[in-house]
């Protein structure tokens, strides 16, 4: 009995250069992916970093609106503990 001959490249079979080239596109798009993944966690900490800048003014810019004394540094502590009790009127 005679056997027909082979085929070498069944339409249903893949050969190793593209089976290698699959595994390089997959891993293409794996890399992207990690790329875009990595890019976007920066902008959202960057974007959560400003946000609590923003809130950190706020309070400072409400504090300073308060228009608090001054403390010189050169008092009695008599006047420290007023300065300090002025102070903490303004945060209640």
């Amino acid at each position: 009995e005679i056997m027909p001959p082979r085929r070498e490249n069944d339409a249903g079979v893949m050969n190793n250069q593209q089976i290698n080239q699959m595994a390089q596109s997959m891993a293409n798009m794996a890399a992207a992916v990690t790329t875009q993944t990595a890019a976007k966690n920066l902008r959202d900490l960057e974007k959560r970093d400003r946000a609590l800048r923003n809130e950190e003014s706020k309070g400072l810019i409400e504090f300073r609106h308060h228009k608090p004394p001054q403390f010189r540094g050169d008092v009695s502590p008599e006047e420290t503990d007023l300065w300090l009790q002025e102070i903490e009127k303004i945060f209640e």
